[in-house]
């Protein structure tokens, strides 16, 4: 995925997992380092309006000598309704030079009019295969359940 520069604000909707917007920052961040001055905000931990405004206008109000600001809000879903209105408000007026790309997993959490502000993507990663066991591990695995069966034979397994 091909994504240009200066980047508009993004809503990247990622169901389920973060795996694959973590290698599309990384690979945006790190082309466009020369130009980009990066902050992360995980709104899993900071959701209120209390606790991301004081982040959120620590990062809107800091300078910086890049050509661009770039705010990633990793799981957008969790901030709450006040925290997206306010959001809102300053996306319409005040992102000349700053912008903010939201990770989603449950897009229906975020409101409409934080939505319609940005450019959304889906994401779709590739399934993560477990390496296959080998035939030596199957019957390793078949002696250790047989064990873990009785009470006696799981306090050996230590």
């Amino acid at each position: 995925m091909e994504l240009v520069f200066p980047p508009p604000h993004m809503l990247f909707h990622e169901p389920m997992d973060d795996r694959e917007m973590i290698r599309v920052w990384k690979e945006y961040t790190d082309k466009h380092a020369a130009e980009l001055d990066t902050h992360e905000i995980d709104a899993a931990s900071v959701c209120s309006v209390d606790e991301f405004g004081k982040l959120f206008e620590i990062w809107v109000t800091s300078k910086s000598a890049k050509r661009v600001k770039l705010l990633m809000v990793w799981h957008s879903h969790f901030l709450s309704l006040a925290c997206q209105q306010s959001l809102r408000r300053w996306l319409e007026t005040k992102s000349y030079r700053s912008r903010v790309w939201f990770h989603v997993e449950y897009m229906n959490n975020v409101q409409t009019a934080i939505q319609s502000r940005c450019i959304s993507k889906q994401l779709k990663a590739m399934p993560h295969i477990a390496p296959v066991a080998h035939i030596g591990d199957t019957n390793e695995v078949v002696e250790l359940w047989k064990r873990i069966k009785t009470d006696a034979g799981s306090r050996s397994l230590t």
